[in-house]
């Protein structure tokens, strides 16, 4: 009878939690996505910023290749036949 009751009172207990922990996660899933992506702005605001510095306090100036990010252009894909 006792191993009954610790089976039914362990699965009332679980379900609870389990319950629990879903509602908690779910809610905080958006909260954290949005902090990622502030995070990756403010990362990206600041390497902005960081390379400017670098290319004023420069003594040599950089090759126009080679200032900021360059952005992926589409690029044609030739297939060779024999």
């Amino acid at each position: 009878m006792e191993e009954a009751l610790g089976i039914i009172g362990f699965s009332f207990g679980a379900s609870i939690g389990i319950g629990a922990v879903r509602q908690i996660a779910g809610g905080s899933r958006p909260l954290l996505r949005d902090v990622l992506k502030m995070g990756i702005r403010v990362w990206d605001g600041v390497a902005g910023v960081a390379a400017s510095v670098r290319e004023d306090t420069a003594e040599t100036p950089q090759p126009a290749a080679r200032r900021g990010r360059r952005r992926a252009a589409p690029q044609k894909i030739q297939i060779a036949r024999n």
